[in-house]
């Protein structure tokens, strides 16, 4: 064990230590059952109670708790106890992840960043993966996240970033969506294929609308500005993959008022342009129309 490794275990066995002793002034019920959570993360090698253990921390409302969670999510130890390294597989990990996901907080944020610096977090598996994912749900995003997002972009990340910012859709999400959106050095292809998968399933929500509209104006790419039309006006299920769980967008019906301008102002953008295909021009005609009879108040 490295003095680093070494220094993370004796940190993460200082804070269990302090846990288990502030337990004993708790109720004899949840005394007992913080001893038991303490003594399963500090020595069990049962992974499915290690999980669910370290996936209490991660639902925990006590900072104590979420530090205790980072300290043991830095220990190579621990990691090596939550989860058969030998298969690459990090099945538990990414349990407890989400579970921290449930409740994303500035603190939630903050652990994050320090496992996305950490070399002995990163050691194993893509588990940068659920650092993404964890931070995309706390809004709004910070300056600090907007940067690990950009360079996590460049590790291969760029299209499963992509469906991450705009589901954050706050205002320095959306700036870095439409800065990849319009990167000329990136394929084509992949970007086009952003559009369909990012903008589809949250097409009647306003900052993703005015964020379509942004890259529309913006845009110098016949393909970049045909793939934002037809994700918020058409749909076709060939544009996604079965993993992608996306059947069919939000209906306009489900659109807000504010929602509804913003669609027709695009709408009356795509309708002016004479480089639509037929198909396309269709789908654009069918959802102006629709949507000047919700404005209208029509059934």
């Amino acid at each position: 064990m490295t003095p680093g490794a070494a220094m993370r275990s004796a940190a993460a066995f200082v804070l269990l230590t302090c846990i288990a002793a502030d337990a004993r002034g708790l109720s004899p019920q949840g005394g007992e059952a913080r001893s038991t959570l303490t003594e399963v993360l500090r020595s069990s090698t049962d992974r499915r109670a290690l999980e669910r253990a370290a996936s209490t921390l991660a639902r925990s409302p006590d900072p104590r708790d979420l530090a205790l969670l980072g300290q043991l999510l830095r220990d190579a130890a621990f990691l090596a106890r939550l989860d058969d390294l030998q298969d690459g597989k990090t099945v538990h990990l990414s349990r407890v992840m989400a579970a921290l996901a449930e409740h994303p907080s500035p603190q939630a944020a903050e652990l994050c960043l320090t496992l996305a610096e950490d070399p002995v977090y990163l050691a194993e598996g893509d588990r940068k993966s659920f650092l993404l994912e964890v931070l995309a749900k706390v809004r709004p995003m910070s300056e600090r996240t907007a940067a690990l997002f950009q360079g996590a972009n460049e590790e291969g990340y760029f299209g499963f970033n992509a469906r991450l910012l705009i589901a954050n859709s706050s205002p320095r999400a959306l700036a870095l969506f439409e800065s990849m959106m319009l990167d000329q050095e990136a394929p084509i292809e992949s970007r086009v294929e952003c559009l369909h998968v990012g903008i589809v399933p949250h097409r009647i929500e306003p900052p993703i609308l005015q964020a379509a509209d942004r890259i529309v104006s913006r845009a110098s790419e016949h393909a970049i500005v045909i793939g934002v039309i037809e994700s918020v006006f058409d749909f076709r299920q060939q544009w996604f993959g079965l993993e992608s769980g996306i059947s069919k967008p939000p209906p306009w019906q489900r659109a807000s008022g504010e929602s509804r301008r913003l669609a027709l102002r695009l709408a009356g953008i795509a309708r002016a342009r004479n480089d639509l295909d037929p198909e396309l021009r269709a789908a654009v005609d069918r959802a102006w129309k629709t949507l000047q009879a919700l404005s209208a108040g029509q059934k």
